[in-house]
């Protein structure tokens, strides 16, 4: 079994990238044991917390939107890393779509965890174990339990995971929106339908708006980059102009939340950016 631990980068430029391609693969469970193994008892009761403006960079961009001085505390922390995965395979954000395909020895989340749940059933489990398995925690950290959970994971090869939950992005981020139409009018409808979303919550505070911001943003990123093959061009041509303008605006509400703006007026501002998007694609589907 290789140390992980051995194969972390000294170049602070490239332990971003490793992190990531580590996070995308199925060994980060085994790394966060040996990592708490070799650690040792911990001395300081501060722990990592992820944040929701935080999580929305990391989505956006990745690691490298993350201090070096964080990255590293994150090896500290594997719960942290383990819990971040988790977001990260539940919320799929075109950032990690990229990631996830682009790396030919990463494995699907449905694939690991079935690969797990075969090995649990085939070895006999101590008693930690079946309750991680029942309670499907990702953290074996606490007590007598975790110390013989982590020793039998060691033995038998098994690292215990929780099973990631499926897709449950919003708007054009939602499973299945730009690949399941068929035809031009079916899809823009899909398209118009998707934009809507944004109405179905409604944040009042700076943090909860720009989260909200940022996903939508990242959900026109997804559109930009797709095929859309059931488009022809010229409609194809539209719907990339009026995505791009929407993101133009959206970076504009970004700023004013930054300065200090008022949230409710700058989300009534984003909704009627939204309502003009809305608006475009349904005409583009009457025209289609």
């Amino acid at each position: 079994m290789a140390l992980t631990s051995l194969n972390i980068p000294e170049d602070p430029q490239l332990l971003a990238e490793w992190l990531e391609a580590l996070i995308c693969s199925d060994e980060l469970s085994l790394a966060a044991v040996q990592w708490e193994v070799l650690a040792g008892p911990r001395t300081d009761t501060e722990t990592m917390t992820w944040a929701e403006t935080q999580l929305a960079e990391i989505d956006a961009v990745g690691l490298k939107s993350l201090p070096e001085d964080e990255l590293r505390q994150l090896m500290s922390q594997p719960s942290a890393l383990l819990e971040l995965q988790e977001h990260i395979l539940a919320e799929c954000p075109p950032y990690w779509q990229n990631r996830l395909q682009g790396d030919p020895s990463s494995t699907s989340a449905d694939a690991i965890w079935a690969r797990v749940e075969s090995q649990l059933d085939a070895s006999p489990a101590s008693p930690a174990v079946v309750e991680a398995k029942q309670h499907k925690s990702p953290r074996l950290w606490s007590g007598l339990g975790a110390v013989l959970a982590i020793a039998a994971c060691l033995m038998i090869g098994v690292w215990v995971m929780q099973p990631p939950a499926k897709p449950t992005g919003w708007g054009f981020n939602a499973p299945g929106v730009l690949e399941s139409a068929r035809s031009e009018d079916e899809l823009l409808e899909t398209l118009a339908d998707a934009t809507h979303a944004w109405f179905n919550k409604r944040p009042e505070t700076r943090e909860d708006l720009e989260l909200r911001l940022k996903q939508f943003d990242a959900g026109c990123q997804k559109l930009l980059a797709a095929e859309l093959a059931p488009l022809q061009q010229s409609t194809h041509t539209a719907v990339d102009e009026i995505c791009q303008k929407t993101r133009d605006a959206i970076a504009g509400y970004l700023v004013q939340l930054d300065e200090g703006g008022d949230p409710l007026a700058i989300r009534g501002e984003a909704d009627q950016t939204v309502t003009t998007l809305e608006e475009t694609l349904r005409k583009l589907q009457q025209t289609s």
